[in-house]
């Protein structure tokens, strides 16, 4: 069974009879990476001979005068028997699905800053590699489109954490006769606000 890397995806299995028709149709080009289990490495359509054979026009009858010549002998050796070659993309989809995944949870608990912020970082950062490693080299590193998500929920998650550290740092500098001034804020609300500031004022205090 064949498999072929398209657009920086794997895709496949598939026989030998629709590896055939896609070639002809054109759905696999000559430049995309083939590979089937006993190859050494991911090669180009154009240089796997048992491709090739598949596209091989059919040789014309023969003159009964000639001799029937031998079959030629490919110019490629075995490769080893012990060699396994990864699937398309398996290095960096640990990377890929690790940065979406802390970017979501970041953005999703954007108001506890302190630890949105630390998650959308790890977001960020596993984002960039996964991304530049499948774009370097797309035939072995997959997971670019997780990436991407994972960076936009992680510079967003990242945001918000920022902000509510802004909106928390804010309140803390508010007294109570400035709390009471904001009319525009429910009643229930400034009393929750000026029970915060009484509760911070009471632990700077020195204990006994």
């Amino acid at each position: 069974m064949w498999y072929y890397s398209k657009n920086g995806a794997q895709l496949g299995p598939i026989g030998p009879a629709e590896m055939e028709s896609k070639l002809k149709a054109g759905e696999i080009a000559s430049t995309d990476l083939i590979w089937k289990e006993g190859m050494a490495d991911w090669l180009p359509v154009g240089k796997v001979p048992e491709i090739q054979a598949l596209l091989s026009p059919p040789a014309p009858p023969s003159d009964s005068s000639f001799a029937e010549r031998p079959a030629p002998v490919s110019p490629y050796a075995a490769p080893p028997a012990s060699y396994s070659q990864a699937p398309v993309g398996s290095v960096s989809q640990g990377q890929a699905i690790a940065s979406m995944v802390c970017g979501i949870i970041s953005l999703v608990i954007c108001c506890a800053w302190f630890i949105s912020g630390p998650l959308a970082i790890v977001a960020i950062v596993l984002g960039h590699v996964a991304t530049s490693k499948a774009k370097n080299d797309p035939a072995r590193f997959g997971g670019k489109g997780m990436a991407r998500a994972g960076l936009i929920t992680g510079y967003l998650g990242l945001l918000g954490a920022i902000l509510m550290l802004m909106l928390e740092i804010w309140a803390q500098s508010l007294t109570p006769d400035k709390i009471n001034q904001m009319e525009f804020l429910p009643q229930e609300a400034r009393e929750q606000l000026i029970q915060q500031h009484e509760l911070r004022e009471r632990l700077k205090q020195p204990r006994p």
